[in-house]
């Protein structure tokens, strides 16, 4: 523990650096103020080591100036989002030498120069996403001493191919600034290298698969960017790139998605088949009217629903079968969970959760979209809609036409559709199938950091501070 003075403001300051924090108050004028304690907590300030981004030095006339540095470091600017802010103190050399030296010590051992790869989807949401890296992320990571290779996507499935195949071994993570698919989309270039790698076929469902050798960290630039929103409690994208330069990840599940046993794609927040499948494919072809297109193109979709005729295999502890009618059958990868007063996201569930939606009238159906669509507690307890857990299931169409190729595959006359992450899968095989890999992708965020207090107001008296 190390005590000083240095000058913030103009004010000669006393301050404290300890193993956690960095803590400075406003010197006293005497021994009655030190008596009777510091009122005056907008005179105090405490930057944990955890949330320092970089330490700087200024430079005048190409000659470094040694009486001065400045910090950079994590602040809360509202209930989760995150910013960077500085504070700059000034003080003799020797002093501001120590302190830097012992703080850039700190952030280099957490954070030692590092190298991401870039994947932006210039098509995503409202077409951004090169002016949301250049304005929100770029110059956090450039602060942090973060080296980047950008890579602009060039057409659909462009970054799963960059994943699949190109030498990865110089980055330590990957940015993916897009929406929910395009993560997916990431993802899944990066799952299917890892099974080549480890050579395991992508393609059998009764694979264990190895995780992702890379991080994955989110810049939210999508439609809906409901992963980020889930995992950092906000979609501002300077939040989502604090979470990555910090550094901390948690681990997250995905779903692979076959077809014909062939993998089509792994999913990371949810799957959608029959109705908001259809929705999705309605709303593909009305991409010109932008965000405006979920306003009206859902309602007719809903109004021409149709029942589609399935035999499900699904596995609990066993796998089991059931025969019926439904208007959709829906599997959460992100599951949800009651935290306190509130309903909590869960990334790595030990299942996944699956909603069966039957028979039922019109106008009930609706009511219970729009508990789903607002994420009402109790959007799923209606006696049309039938709950599991599962660990993968299994989806025919027994009363479907078929038709054979020429090269004698079966192909179904009628087409359905699979909402993956946002993105739409044609099922037009007989049969589809969905398994759970549980923890196989690292995601950058830390919710200790979205519930984080901006300041610690202790001082510290021990005996065993060393003054320089």
């Amino acid at each position: 523990m190390l005590h000083c003075e240095l000058q913030k403001d103009g004010l000669q300051h006393q301050v404290v650096l300890t193993d956690t924090d960095f803590i400075y108050r406003v010197k006293p004028r005497d021994d009655k103020e030190i008596d009777h304690g510091f009122t005056n907590i907008w005179n105090m300030g405490s930057i944990p080591l955890d949330r320092m981004l970089a330490v700087s030095k200024r430079v005048k006339q190409l000659k470094e100036n040694q009486d001065s540095f400045t910090i950079h470091y994590v602040t809360k600017t509202g209930s989760c989002n995150l910013s960077a802010r500085k504070v700059k103190f000034k003080g003799d050399e020797k002093t501001c030498l120590v302190i830097r030296d012992k703080l850039r010590s700190y952030v280099n051992k957490r954070h030692p120069i590092r190298r991401f790869l870039v994947l932006i989807n210039p098509v995503s949401g409202k077409r951004n996403a090169r002016t949301i890296f250049r304005r929100n992320v770029e110059p956090i990571l450039t602060l942090c001493g973060v080296l980047t290779e950008v890579i602009v996507t060039e057409r659909p499935k462009h970054a799963e191919e960059i994943l699949k195949n190109r030498d990865l071994s110089d980055f330590e993570g990957v940015i993916a600034v897009g929406g929910d698919g395009f993560y997916s989309e990431c993802v899944t270039g990066l799952l299917v290298r890892a099974q080549l790698r480890a050579r395991i076929d992508p393609n059998d469902p009764e694979s264990t698969i190895t995780p992702a050798s890379l991080p994955v960290g989110i810049i939210p630039a999508g439609s809906g960017d409901f992963i980020v929103q889930y995992l950092h409690g906000t979609r501002d994208p300077t939040t989502a790139a604090i979470h990555v330069v910090l550094g901390k990840c948690q681990k997250a599940n995905v779903v692979s998605v076959f077809k014909g046993r062939q993998l089509c794609c792994y999913s990371g927040l949810l799957l959608g088949f029959g109705l908001i499948g259809d929705i999705m494919n309605d709303l593909e072809g009305y991409r010109w009217m932008g965000s405006a297109r979920f306003k009206i193109i859902p309602t007719r979709s809903v109004m021409n629903r149709r029942m589609i005729d399935i035999e499900m295999d699904y596995l609990t502890d066993t796998w089991q079968t059931l025969s019926r009618s439904v208007y959709g059958i829906d599997a959460y990868v992100i599951t949800w969970r009651p935290e306190e007063s509130k309903m909590a996201a869960c990334f790595g569930d030990s299942a996944l959760s699956l909603y069966i939606t039957g028979k039922c009238k019109l106008s009930n159906h609706m009511k219970q979209l729009r508990k789903v669509q607002l994420q009402s507690k109790d959007c799923w307890d209606y006696d049309f809609v039938d709950q599991l857990r599962v660990q993968g299931f299994r989806v025919r169409f027994p009363n479907t036409p078929q038709l054979q190729t020429p090269e004698g595959e079966a192909l179904l006359t009628d087409k359905y559709y699979l909402n993956c992450d946002g993105e739409v899968v044609t099922i037009d095989r007989p049969e589809f199938e969905v398994r759970l890999h549980r923890d196989v992708v690292s995601l950058f965020g830390d919710s200790s950091v979205r519930d984080m207090n901006n300041n610690v107001f202790v001082w510290y008296r021990s005996t065993e501070t060393t003054a320089l």
